[in-house]
């Protein structure tokens, strides 16, 4: 059995999710994926019918993609309380669209530093948290520096770097190095499809990453938790590529670890 745990992000199926949670997770499951993360926005269900599913289904959820918004004052409290109730300690920030970071004069900066202040309040609260890229992480620059590399330099080494790899070669960055030049930050990585030719309906073994190198210095750093993600929809049916993806993602996980 493999040391590491293969998830799911369940927006890659979000339609049939959203139809039919507990089937699909019972389906999720069975395609040997040991956990998932929710996209919080888009649970709309209590936390206690969420909990019931997953344990019913016998799988675990890792964590959740939360927007900015659910995270302000004003919602903290109440998204703190979701994730105790759904059985979750990570809470990550799913990331910072640039019409929010240029609404203020040195609005990147005053945004990080809520980011730790988060850290300090949801470490006490006994949850993890950190930042996951999009694409445009990497195309918004502050201060000299890609946002994304911007957040890393500015957060405490506990803060996690859930890198999204498909969104970071697409937007120009490259998850190696970013693995290499902030190691140990990663316990979670996001393991997504992208193509020159496809964009992201390039399915993850097609795509246009060095999956070895990008695996290996993952895991010998400290990343336990293997995300497939997928967002963007074309000809193929998200259940059966989340089916493919999973048997893909274990058989190539072996393999680097030879």
């Amino acid at each position: 059995m493999s040391k590491y745990k293969f998830g799911l992000q369940m927006h890659a199926v979000r339609e049939d999710f959203a139809e039919n949670p507990a089937e699909t997770l019972k389906k999720v499951a069975a395609m040997g994926y040991n956990g998932v993360e929710f996209h919080y926005p888009a649970l709309n269900r209590s936390a206690e019918e969420y909990k019931q599913m997953l344990e019913e289904a016998g799988i675990a959820c890792y964590g959740t993609l939360v927007s900015w918004p659910d995270l302000q004052p004003d919602k903290l409290a109440d998204t703190m309380e979701k994730h105790r109730k759904i059985g979750t300690n990570k809470i990550i920030i799913g990331s910072v669209q640039p019409k929010v970071l240029d609404s203020e004069p040195d609005m990147p900066q005053k945004v990080v530093a809520y980011m730790n202040e988060l850290y300090e309040i949801l470490t006490k609260e006994g949850f993890m948290t950190g930042y996951h890229n999009h694409d445009h992480d990497f195309t918004y620059t502050y201060n000299g520096q890609t946002f994304f590399e911007y957040v890393m330099d500015n957060t405490p080494k506990g803060f996690l770097m859930v890198l999204d790899t498909g969104n970071a070669y697409a937007g120009g960055g490259d998850p190696l190095a970013l693995l290499k030049k902030y190691p140990d930050r990663t316990p979670i990585l996001h393991i997504k499809g992208y193509g020159k030719a496809n964009g992201y309906t390039t399915p993850v073994w097609e795509s246009d990453l060095d999956w070895d190198s990008i695996i290996a210095q993952a895991t010998a750093h400290g990343a336990e938790f293997l995300d497939i993600e997928f967002g963007a929809r074309s000809d193929y049916i998200p259940l059966e590529r989340a089916e493919k993806s999973a048997k893909w993602l274990i058989e190539k996980v072996a393999e680097v670890a030879k």
